[in-house]
This record gives structure tokens, sequence and C-alpha cells, in this order.
């Protein structure tokens, strides 16, 4: 949220707090900037606003307010001293830390090097914190808006929601969690646009021969600002090739079989003007996060007569035998669910492990012929994510077409309607 709007909005809380009676307190701890030149030249402006102000909605500012009014005009990188250096409550900054460190070991997003996610978390966490004291609660107006463009932003929000009781010993409301969830989603946008990474491919053509060899070397070189990495194979090692991390396959032989990804066939080896503006092209486009993420040996389908908790049990023990999970997989599904609602509405649900415990990125799909009660949402397509703890990769790209697949009512009636493995990928594609 804008400073201006953010200020505008506290001040308006302070305006009906006075208009029904209602007074606050301000510990110790929120005054230890009192004597401070550049908060006693903030206190001054608040006394100014404040007479401003009672003359217009007919009340009187105490001492209290005003002091209120002039955190938030300091709490722009809270509280910049004469010195240069910003002022923070220690137990604020432990607060902020401790929610950045939550988010990356719980889905692999990195933001604690981000000074602006942490300022305004910082910020918005201080008249938060006066706010459970007096026993307040911030309302949303947008709370629905954001609700519906950014779940998974307001998903983490809400499972950070544990670590803010800790410290001020209450679970704070959806709508202050909101306000939380738009920095979160700020965070995730930067980060989606700093980490276009480059594509990896894979080239087939004939093993050994010399012109396959000049091919590789001129499209490594040629497109190597938007390539990561390139392997080369031959045909026959296609059947039993990993596709994992694998974005394109340029292929100088013909290709007969089905394969995951996309298929690019070369019939210019010496790669004219054309043909290179060609594979220049599919390697600027984004390639779905979601293609490698789904396997046919981890979609279940018509599945009956399961409860929440074994059906979980069940997605767990199927994603053991066919992916690297910790032991505890379940264990940790069960622990995340017991802290926060993984249902989205629409009969969805999206278990996830209270921190990361795999070796790779996955989903496993539960599709159910009759709905199973999930906490208190039935629920008829279930979608157990599990997030790699490979710190190399990138997950915001996943998140967004994740969440916007799966909360598309048309996508999930589509498929619950026609539950096959080749219409999932029709899907997602």
């Amino acid at each position: 949220m804008p400073a201006k709007e953010s200020f505008t909005i506290n001040l308006q809380y302070s305006i009906d707090r006075l208009t029904d009676d209602h007074t606050i307190n301000i510990n110790d701890e929120l005054t230890q900037f009192k004597n401070e030149k550049f908060f006693k030249d903030s206190l001054f402006i608040a006394g100014e606003l404040s007479k401003m102000l009672e003359d217009e909605f007919d009340v009187i500012f105490p001492y209290e307010e005003i002091y209120l009014i002039a955190l938030n005009i300091t709490d722009k990188k809270f509280y910049e001293a004469s010195t240069g250096n910003i002022v923070i409550d220690g137990e604020i900054t432990r607060l902020v830390e401790d929610i950045l460190l939550s988010i990356k070991n719980t889905y692999r997003l990195d933001f604690e090097n981000d000074l602006d996610i942490f300022t305004m978390l910082v910020k918005h966490m201080i008249p938060l914190k006066i706010r459970v004291i007096n026993g307040e609660e911030l309302t949303n107006p947008l709370l629905e808006d954001i609700q519906n463009q950014y779940p998974f932003a307001m998903t983490i929000a809400k499972g950070i929601n544990p670590i803010i009781e800790k410290y001020f010993l209450k679970r704070i409301s959806v709508d202050e969690l909101s306000y939380i969830a738009v920095a979160i989603q700020l965070a995730i946008e930067k980060g989606m646009k700093r980490d276009r990474r480059k594509k990896n491919v894979l080239i087939v053509c004939f093993s050994g021969n010399i012109s396959s060899r000049l091919f590789e070397y001129r499209f490594q070189e040629m497109f190597k600002d938007s390539i990561g990495t390139s392997k080369i194979c031959n045909y026959t090692d296609l059947i039993n090739y990993d596709f994992t991390n694998i974005d394109y396959v340029f292929a100088t032989v013909p290709i007969d079989i089905d394969l995951p990804i996309p298929v690019y066939q070369v019939t210019d080896q010496i790669l004219s003007q054309q043909v290179s503006e060609e594979i220049q092209t599919m390697l600027d486009l984004s390639s779905s996060p979601l293609s490698n993420k789904f396997s046919p040996n981890l979609f279940f389908t018509h599945v009956r007569g399961k409860s929440k908790e074994e059906l979980l049990k069940m997605m767990c023990d199927k994603s053991k035998l066919e992916k690297h999970v910790r032991d505890n997989f379940y264990e940790l599904v069960l622990k995340r669910e017991s802290m926060l609602q993984t249902t989205y509405g629409n009969l969805v649900a999206l278990p996830h492990p209270y921190e990361t415990a795999s070796k790779e990125t996955f989903v496993c799909v539960a599709l159910l012929d009759e709905a199973i009660l999930w906490g208190k949402e039935k629920v008829r397509a279930v979608f157990l994510v599990a997030i790699s703890d490979n710190k190399n990769e990138e997950f915001e790209g996943f998140y967004d077409e994740f969440f916007g697949f799966v909360l598309d009512k048309d996508n999930i009636t589509s498929l619950l309607d026609n539950q096959s493995f080749e219409n999932l990928l029709r899907l997602i594609k």
C-alpha cells in the first residue's frame, strides 16, 4: 500500500476512535524515540495536524493519539535518525526476520536480502503492534479483491499467523493479513522480473558425427545469451531420457515419438538467419513452469470413500515411492494442515508440507467422484504440492501459473468431468 494511503487510513482510524470515546495506550518500548530530534520534529508536525483535525471533526486529540500520528509520520524507513542509521524496534526486527525465514523454508522463496519487503513488513508491524495492544483491528476494503487476485500471497500470509501470535500473543484477522499479503505479492512479482531464467535445451542428432558436433557448437555460440545448459543425445537415448529441467528439444533428426516438452525440428543445420530467428523466438517464450511437475504415476482418478487423513496418507505414500521425499513427509503435511486452511473453494484443496521436504518440485493429484469434508469445506480435487529444497530452482513462475490453473473454475470442472492425465496436460498448456 502506498505510504500516503496508509497514513490517511491511520488518521481516519484515530478519528473513529475519538468519536467512539476509545482510548489507546503507548507502551514504554514505543516511546524510546521521544527525545530524539528527528522524532521531536515529527511530534511537532503531528501536533499541528491534530489541531486542524480537531476543528474539522469536533474531537480532542490526547497526547497518545498525537504520538501515534508522529510514529506514522516517521515510519518511512522506521525511524531514520540524523546519523542516517535506521532505528527499529528489536522485537519487530526479529519478528520480520522469522517471517522471512519461514517463507524461505516452506516455499523456497528467499526474500531475506530484499530490503523493500523487509521495510514494508516492519512499517506494517509497528502500527499492528499498537492495534494488538489496544485490542483493535484494521479492516481492509480491498480484502475480497486481494484474496481473489493474490491467492498464493494470501496463503503465505495466513501461514505466518502463528509466528505473529508468538510475538504478539494473538492471532490477527484476515483483514490484517491481507495487507501483509500485498507486500508478499510485490516481492514475488519483483522476483519474477529479476529471475527470468535462461532455457535448458536438449539437442538430438547423430552422435559422433562431425556435422552434429559443428551444429552443437554453432547452436551454443549463437544462443549463449538465452541458453542455461545444453545437452546432446542421439535418437535412441530419448525413450529413457529424464526431461526434468529441460525446456526444449531441438532435433536435426526426425522425432516420431511423443515427448513431454516442445520439440523444434531443425531442417537447416547451418542455422540460416530465418531458422535462427525462429529458434530465438522459441527461447524468448516463457515455457510453462508446470509442464514437468505432474506425473501419470502421481495422478489418481475416481478416488472413492476416503477421509482427508486417509487420502493424504495414500498420496504421501505414493509420493515416497515415486520421488525422493523425506521420511516424515506425511507428518509435515499434517503439521501444515493443523496450522492452516488449505481449501480454496471450488472443491479444491492444496495441501503441502510445513517445510520443504523433497529433492524436486512435483504435484500429486487425486480426483474424487464424491466430495469429502476437508475441514469445513467439501473437496473433490486435491493437489499435494511438494517444493524442492534445491536453492538454484526458481519458483515464482511456478506458483503464479499453478495457482492460476487450480483456481480457475472452468479448469477444475473440466478435470473432474474428464479425469485423464491427457486432459490435465491440455489444461496446463
